[in-house]
């Protein structure tokens, strides 16, 4: 623009010389046609540029006026495994992960740069795999919810405990019979030949001794060698009176009856026969039933048993001389199909009457002897199990209805929609009744809360315990209209400041609301148990970080002054570093933080007998430096973390650096008494408390001398020695406190500070 204007500036003033000079100007014969005729310019900013769309980049105005495109915005996020693009609707990049499976879930094996997963499909190449699909139990073990803490929650037997063979990984369930009610956790170990109660192997503690009862009739040889067995096992017996083992007629436990025979093995035959009842034994296998009919005679009738323990007298096939093979039957007659293929492994275990497949030919046909519901015949079902055992899953089953979870919290509704079919589709799930699917919170197993909402979907709406749906401490609680309301403060507890709501005070130690609100139990003096108790005598300094009218500064700010509570004036000012007032130091309680700072004063009288008191977290086991000390570091008395043991503090006299210690645990809280008796018994006492107990050591060294006009620091030391310890409460006595005076003031800082 500049240089268009200065040309034409120039004809103009050529123009005006004419119109005045003596000379014509000369005429110009030629044309202009070959000079251009400049265009108007397109912008003069970049805002006359600006499409108003952000993935094809930033327009710019050129130096000429003219619009010049941008640089089309190009998204990488460097991660290999995700696909990025611009997303014009957003104006940002968008990256994706990658779903190989369609499942509408990322893989959780993609990672970002430091290694957190962007996805959640746990198996990326199995459509079946993805967070809040439903979990079945299938011999693959395979995580469908891809949650590991899941595994089907499959019982077949209804006892409360979910099948051992549905796992999620190494997350199984703990029925290790899910075909028998009497078998689970928990259960009382019978003698059967088998794992009760899942637990330490079979039959452990329940056996007892028994003898082979090689005929059957219920009594053992004599002279048979006992064995630990149950008293059920086929062919055994817990007696051992039989003087022929191989003949069932004869037994130290048979009665002698009308068949010129020893039957009770006392060596005459017919001696004190007696009638006895007679089995009718209609399969002739030498054991009847008293279902197949009894008779009572001396004389053996033709066609009865003495022995009516035949389990199925239309089979010679099954008797309690039978042995017990692998058929999915009760051969012996003892009650059981027991053959045991491996111990703990019985021919039948679910108990459906048909063997396992272990078995082999020709009875073994059982493909999943710990499930019910599969073995050959079984109608197929849509469970991801080969009901009918032809080596197929689901093929025919019968199709199952499945729910769009549209919340994501796992539970589908019809109102979102159905599907039918075995498999379920991306977004949709087998459990059904959510009341309200944009709401993950409020589902079948939601939470019930206070709110006149019905959070788990039972029809009701605040059903249950006040005290679970309303957390305000302290207090007794009623569900109303949807709002917690405040019945009544638990004992010990009131509501003393009535702008907030609860029963925030405890009475039991609150000194300005002792027992009932607003009793306050003045200067040094506390609350215990509800009642205002005086401070021993003695007290001459006194320091509490709760008490933040005391303190010069607000929470988190420089502490230049901490005011003596004691009402001596001996109040704390800065001598060296920041210490700093900080929330939550020691349990919910403020405290100051003394790292690399103390605080000092000074006033104080010569003194050779002393109880002190802190309440305070060490922070660090290998920091040496005081707490707290009076006169000097080497004299007087000194509460400091040792230089030579780390994490041990001690309270000393003279520079000693020996006895009267305690080994602390970094960032626990403790209260510290250290107590100095100067008397014909020199004692030099320290005791740490903490929630875990007390710790408690003594020395006897006397005090060799005493600081004139001796000064208190806290904090560190008159050498600039920081202890780095976070300290709540502080009380100086000048005289040895007795054992119950001792004891009192350490329940008046364990109940005021949680220790």
């Amino acid at each position: 623009m500049s240089a268009r204007f200065v040309s034409l500036l120039a004809v103009a003033l050529l123009v005006s010389t004419a119109g005045c000079g003596s000379t014509p100007a000369a005429t110009d014969g030629g044309t202009d046609t070959s000079v251009p005729v400049d265009a108007a310019p397109q912008c003069r900013s970049a805002n006359d540029c600006n499409d108003g769309l952000f993935c094809n980049g930033t327009e710019s105005c050129s130096a000429e006026g003219r619009c010049v495109l941008g640089t089309p915005v190009r998204c990488d996020d460097s991660i290999a495994c995700t696909t990025d693009a611009c997303v014009e609707s957003l104006h940002r990049c968008v990256s994706s992960v990658t779903d190989a499976d369609g499942d509408g879930a990322g893989d959780i094996h993609c990672l970002d740069a430091a290694g957190r997963p962007l996805g959640a499909d746990c198996d990326d190449a199995d459509p079946r795999s993805f967070p809040n699909n439903h979990e079945v139990c299938d011999p693959d073990h395979r995580d469908e919810d891809c949650d590991p803490s899941t595994h089907g929650g499959t019982d077949f037997d209804g006892d409360g405990f979910e099948s051992a063979s549905c796992c999620n990984g190494t997350m199984c369930g703990t029925d290790c019979n899910d075909g028998r009610r009497d078998v689970h956790p928990g259960a009382v170990e019978v003698c059967n030949g088998i794992d009760d109660n899942c637990v330490d192997g079979i039959d452990e503690g329940v056996t007892i001794t028994v003898y082979t009862d090689a005929d059957a009739d219920g009594d053992g040889a004599i002279g048979a060698a006992g064995m630990q067995a149950c008293a059920s096992t086929a062919g055994v017996s817990v007696y051992h009176t039989d003087c022929n083992d191989h003949e069932p007629r004869q037994s130290g436990r048979l009665i002698e009856v009308c068949d010129h025979f020893d039957n009770d093995c006392n060596g005459v035959d017919d001696d004190h026969t007696s009638s006895v009842t007679w089995y009718h034994d209609v399969d002739g296998d030498g054991f009847g039933s008293a279902a197949s009919g009894t008779m009572v005679s001396c004389i053996p009738p033709p066609g009865y048993s003495l022995f009516g323990t035949d389990c199925d007298d239309s089979t010679n096939m099954r008797s309690p001389a039978r042995a017990e093979i692998c058929d999915g039957i009760d051969d012996d007659c003892n009650g059981r199909a027991d053959f045991a293929i491996a111990p703990g492994n019985l021919e039948d275990d679910d108990g459906d009457g048909i063997a396992d497949s272990a078995c082999g030919a020709p009875y073994g046909h059982d493909c999943d002897d710990m499930d019910p519901t599969s073995s050959p015949g079984t109608p197929e079902t849509c469970d991801g199990r080969d009901n009918d055992c032809d080596t197929h899953i689901d093929e025919d089953a019968t199709t199952a209805a499945f729910f769009r979870d549209l919340d994501g919290d796992g539970y589908g509704s019809d109102v979102s929609g159905t599907i039918v079919g075995c498999v379920p589709s991306p977004g949709y799930v087998r459990l059904g009744g959510d009341c309200d699917d944009s709401n993950a919170a409020r589902h079948p197993r939601g939470a019930e809360g206070c709110n006149a909402i019905d959070d788990d979907c039972d029809g009701a709406v605040d059903e249950g315990s006040a005290s679970a749906m309303c957390s305000v401490a302290n207090t007794q609680e009623a569900c109303i209209a949807g709002i917690c309301a405040q019945v009544a403060c638990v004992a010990g507890f009131d509501d003393c400041t009535v702008l907030t709501a609860g029963c925030e005070t405890d009475l039991r130690s609150d000194a300005n609301n002792c027992g009932r609100c607003r009793t306050s139990c003045g200067s040094n003096s506390y609350c215990l148990t509800g009642s205002c108790t005086a401070l021993p005598s003695g007290l001459v300094a006194h320091f509490d970080a709760r008490a933040t009218s005391s303190v010069s500064t607000s929470v988190g700010s420089s502490v230049t002054l901490w005011a003596d509570l004691s009402g001596n004036g001996h109040d704390l000012r800065s001598s060296d570093g920041t210490p700093v007032l900080r929330a939550g130091l020691i349990g919910a309680n403020p405290a100051i933080d003394f790292t690399g700072a103390s605080l000092v004063t000074g006033g104080f009288a010569n003194t050779t007998e002393v109880t002190v008191f802190f309440v305070m977290q060490e922070r660090t086991s290998s920091q040496w430096g005081s707490l707290g000390h009076h006169g000097s570091r080497d004299y007087d008395w000194s509460m400091e973390q040792n230089d030579t043991s780390q994490g041990v503090v001690h309270f000393q006299t003279s520079n000693d650096n020996t006895g009267a210690q305690v080994t602390l645990t970094t960032g626990t809280n403790y209260v510290l008494m250290g107590r100095m008796v100067q008397s014909s018994s020199p004692l030099r006492e320290i005791m740490a408390i903490s929630s875990a107990g007390t710790m408690t050591d003594s020395a006897s060294t006397a005090l060799s001398s005493v600081v004139s006009a001796p000064s208190l620091y806290v904090g560190g030391s008159d050498a600039g020695e920081h202890s780095n310890a976070y300290i709540g409460e502080l009380l100086y006595f000048n005289r040895a406190l007795t054992n119950a005076e001792r004891d009192a003031v350490i329940a008046y800082l364990r109940t005021g500070w949680g220790i």
